[in-house]
């Protein structure tokens, strides 16, 4: 028998269809269209039941569906009017869930801090590649308010937020996220397991990326300078202990 997060992940385009949405290439929309491999997100943001999730981007809730089934409370923000009724009544009677209709880029992540001692939330998301860059900015700017974060980039873009001073790739996504949190690539995924597929999108494979934040230990000037350049005015370096 199908868990939960199979069956919703099987209708997802039953459901897309009988509504006439066509997911928009404008606003990067890709549904994850593997049961498995929505568990494994959840697995590797290593969700403890009860915590608070904000996911980015929902689309048709199949990975809002897997982080329900982990024990999580969910707040989901959903830009595309059209994926709000959607949501709203494939998760009907979820007491755990709240979706918002709102541009991430605008929306108030004050009403994402939980109730809780540390007051943070973990981030899961599927990330549209061309929003990524200023959705992970967004992130660092209101790092008090994230413990970690578990999303999903393209490949080429994982690796340059991993990558370190002196490489190719080494950047200021990558001088950013570093200077907050501790980054690496989790695993890979095949543009096959898109819906639309992601093979006709250049460079098209998907990192899971993820991140923790942290105090990091700066003891390269190279490193402290470079993040001095880059940083919002006002903001300092993390101190060298």
């Amino acid at each position: 028998m199908p868990s939960p997060a199979e069956r919703a992940v099987f209708h997802q385009r039953r459901e897309l269809a009988a509504r006439d949405i066509r997911l928009k290439a404008s606003l990067g929309q890709n549904i994850l269209d593997d049961p498995n491999l929505c568990a494994k997100i959840v697995r590797a943001a290593d969700i403890v039941p009860g915590e608070t999730v904000l996911e980015i981007g929902p689309g048709a809730g199949a990975l809002t569906r897997a982080l329900l089934d982990a024990g999580a409370r969910v707040l989901a923000v959903e830009t595309d009017g059209r994926l709000i009724p959607l949501l709203e009544e494939r998760f009907a009677g979820e007491d755990h869930l709240v979706v918002r209709h709102a541009d991430f880029m605008k929306f108030d992540l004050a009403e994402a801090r939980p109730s809780t001692p540390d007051g943070r939330v973990k981030v899961v998301s599927n990330l549209p590649y061309h929003l990524s860059s200023p959705i992970l900015f967004r992130l660092i700017d209101h790092r008090a308010l994230i413990s970690t974060a578990t999303v999903m980039l393209q490949k080429e873009m994982a690796a340059r937020v991993a990558s370190g001073p002196g490489t190719k790739d080494y950047g200021i996504v990558s001088v950013r996220v570093q200077a907050v949190a501790e980054a690496r690539a989790l695993f890979t995924l095949p543009p096959q397991v898109f819906f639309p597929s992601r093979v006709s999108i250049p460079r098209s494979s998907s990192s899971i990326f993820g991140a923790r934040a942290c105090r990091r230990n700066w003891t390269s000037a190279t490193c402290r300078g470079a993040f001095a350049r880059h940083s919002p005015k006002g903001e300092k370096p993390c101190k060298t202990r």
